[in-house]
């Protein structure tokens, strides 16, 4: 698509204009507040509805006026040699309301045309679309001063990146990086040799293990003050254990200060942030194991002392029982011989 001429009325500070570009490349020199933004901001409004210099609440409205059209029209050669008029016309409304004898102010309309014919602004675009032959989004990346580096999306960007320099894989960066060599080693998926996650893929798995391995952290304290109160007071090995308990809670301390450490968002270090957190979680499981095999061993001595005890009563029942009978039986043989 080629410029062939574009018309100004009362856009800006610009009264009347007309530039015949005759489809050829231009160069707008002038003193500065003479109008040469003010052309380029036309045209970008004619096609994108936005100025080029990205100003906000852009208004073609000549500052201080009222009552007037502030129109722009472009006349444009096709890729066929058709040619064709895009027109915009800009304008206060002012309403009467019923029983008012003076108008009111109630916003401002955009008017658009096609061929001097008016259109609809869903139909002006499509036909825009059709004859860039690329969608808008597109033309105010090239047109629009900062639009591609400040506004859009970085997803878009890199798509948009890719589509131009060719798409790199995850793994095609990590070999070319010798600083991220051996993460391919996270990005393996389960049961497979050569099949990898993605980064965006793995970032994702890494959330939803970090969510669960926090939630799981957050009931272990209880879990392991529940073990903690079965274990009875006269364990044999009560040394042994507490040296245990207090090496894996400086070998938690540890993990804790390696995990603060971690502070970028690379998908290496989320990564190993989830690593991390696997072993806290192996870490307090492996205690609350203890703190049970313990209890359970203590349990079983706490039976053996109840059975030992038992045997003990019944012993001391049955001694008692034959010293009664041998003094019973001695009184007997007493009376019979006196």
């Amino acid at each position: 698509m080629k410029i062939l001429s574009l018309t100004l009325e009362n856009f800006r500070s610009i009264k009347n204009l007309t530039v015949n570009f005759d489809g050829k490349d231009a160069d707008v020199l002038g003193a500065n507040g003479t109008g040469k933004t003010t052309i380029a901001n036309a045209i970008c409004w004619l096609l994108i509805d936005r100025p080029a210099t990205e100003e906000s609440e852009f208004s073609p409205k000549t500052e201080g006026s009222h009552g007037l059209n502030h129109k722009a029209e472009m006349t444009v050669e096709l890729t066929d040699g058709q040619h064709m008029t895009l027109a915009k016309d800009f304008y206060e409304k002012w309403t009467r309301k019923r029983g008012s004898s003076t108008e009111e102010f109630t916003g401002n309309v955009t008017d658009y045309y096609i061929d001097g014919v008016k259109s609809k602004k869903k139909e002006y675009t499509e036909v825009l679309e059709t004859v860039c032959g690329i969608d808008l989004e597109r033309v105010k990346m090239l047109m629009v001063l900062g639009y591609f580096a400040d506004t859009m999306k970085t997803d878009e960007k890199r798509r948009i990146l890719f589509e131009m320099a060719g798409e790199f894989t995850d793994m095609d960066v990590i070999a070319a990086n010798e600083e991220l060599e051996g993460i391919e080693d996270f990005f393996l998926m389960p049961g497979a040799e050569d099949k990898h996650y993605t980064v965006e893929q793995w970032k994702k798995i890494a959330a939803e293990q970090k969510k669960k391995l926090n939630k799981d952290l957050e009931t272990l304290p209880a879990r392991i003050d529940e073990a903690s109160k079965n274990v009875a007071e006269n364990i044999e090995d009560a040394e042994t254990l507490n040296a245990e308990l207090r090496r894996l809670e400086e070998k938690k301390a540890d993990l804790e200060e390696q995990k603060r450490s971690l502070s970028t968002e690379d998908g290496k270090q989320e990564a190993t942030r989830a690593a991390l957190a696997g072993l806290e979680v192996d870490l307090a499981k492996k205690r609350a194991a203890y703190i049970e095999q313990s209890a359970a061993a203590n349990r079983e001595l706490n039976a053996e002392i109840e059975e030992v005890t038992r045997r003990k009563n019944e012993e001391a029942n049955l001694l008692e029982k034959t010293k009664r009978e041998l003094r019973e039986s001695t009184e007997k043989r007493d009376r019979m011989t006196a």
